[in-house]
């Protein structure tokens, strides 16, 4: 039993030997800032990357949305504007009967709902009560490396491996270009938020008729 113990204590202090510099990178990428109540600025990649970082670990997706690089924020407003014309449209010429199930295939309350692309967007994201990322999910976010691409955008590679692309918007700040899969989820929503505001429009046009 003497030899179990020294090997569990032994293990307790590998472990900790692994995780204290990873919990002290952590606290040199926030507590300074924290200690301020305050958020970095965003002009500079680091910068606004820790900016990011913050604000999703404390839930706060509808300011992230601000973060988003200019074409993407377009995007999701377009598609905001095309379900608000949509719910819209329902609640004035829907017959009652059909009214609640094409609302509801709008999307929850809270996505239907919003009242600008930021709330729109931060209800897509889990609400404006998203959960906060624990203690060891910021610790992936940790910075392993910091590389300027040939277009001139900066890469930030997090120490799980993620990337984070950052681009300078003309104001002296930087902003995330969202990934691959990101841009495409923006474009399929869009797209899909125009084919059935045509099919809402042509829907109301029967209605229409029909009386």
């Amino acid at each position: 039993m003497k030899r179990n113990a020294q090997k569990e204590v032994r293990t307790g202090i590998v472990c900790w030997r692994v995780l204290l510099p990873l919990v002290f990178a952590w606290t040199l990428l926030v507590a300074p800032v924290s200690c301020r109540n305050d958020l970095p600025e965003q002009t500079t990649p680091t910068g606004a990357y820790k900016r990011y970082v913050m604000l999703l670990a404390s839930g706060k997706h509808e300011a992230v949305y601000d973060i988003l690089v200019k074409e993407a924020r377009e995007t999701i407003a377009r598609t905001h504007e095309n379900i608000r014309r949509c719910k819209e449209m329902i609640e004035r010429h829907y017959p009652e009967a059909l009214r609640a199930q094409a609302l509801a295939d709008l999307g929850p309350p809270e996505v239907r709902d919003a009242p600008t692309p930021a709330r729109f967007y931060a209800a897509q994201m889990g609400g404006r009560t998203a959960p906060r990322l624990t203690v060891m999910d910021q610790l992936k976010f940790n910075v392993r490396r910091v590389a300027k691409t040939q277009d001139g955008t900066v890469v930030i590679t997090s120490v799980a491996g993620d990337q984070f692309e950052w681009i300078e918007g003309g104001d002296g700040r930087y902003y995330l270009v969202p990934n691959d899969k990101e841009s495409a989820r923006l474009r399929d929503e869009f797209l899909s938020s125009v084919r059935r505001l045509q099919a809402i429009a042509a829907a109301v046009k029967t209605f229409e008729r029909s009386r």
